[in-house]
């Protein structure tokens, strides 16, 4: 079907007929509990950083008492789904090559990635009891980051699509004289 209606030379459009498979419920299955485990594991990393004395079991983190869970769908799966989602249609938008989308989606997982860890981190503080913020700022911290994917992937498709500049090419031309 892709051959027939000419999506091979839109490698976006490509991503985007794959990303249209139902995937997530397979994803959220075989992928999630990895990369809750994951997230906890740098969660946990960065809370000890901040001189927090923060202990893991499996997805659950200690603090105090307070027990903290990286739970089904603060898994990541979802944002990082969204992340390839944009970065395909970004991608066929502008008409990036087949290298360059290897190139961005990689890229974009790990902005997604990062996201995700720093939600965790972020909701570990109101969850724990140490600050005390609204209900609905667990949704915007999530709004928040994943508006912050959104335009760090626009940043990185506008770098994409400018011409390259070489330096060999320059209007040097020779030895200037005193």
């Amino acid at each position: 079907m892709a051959l027939v209606a000419g999506l091979l030379r839109n490698p976006g459009l490509m991503g985007l007929l794959f990303l249209s498979l139902p995937v997530m419920a397979s994803l959220d299955f075989y992928l999630g509990w990895p990369v809750r485990l994951a997230v906890s594991v740098c969660a946990e990393g960065l809370l000890n950083l901040l001189q927090l004395p923060v202990t893991r079991e499996g997805t659950l983190l200690f603090f105090q008492g307070a027990e903290v869970g990286v739970d089904p769908p603060c898994s990541g799966l979802r944002m990082l789904w969204f992340t390839a989602y944009l970065s395909c249609t970004l991608a066929a938008m502008s008409r990036l090559s087949g290298q360059k989308l290897l190139l961005l989606l990689p890229l974009a997982a790990l902005l997604s990635i990062v996201a995700n860890i720093l939600r965790a981190v972020a909701l570990f503080f109101p969850e724990s009891g140490l600050l005390s913020f609204p209900h609905w700022t667990h949704e915007a911290i999530g709004a928040v980051l994943h508006l912050t994917v959104a335009l760090g992937l626009l940043a990185l498709v506008n770098k994409l699509t400018q011409p390259c500049k070489t330096i060999l090419h320059s209007s040097y031309s020779g030895p200037v004289s005193a």
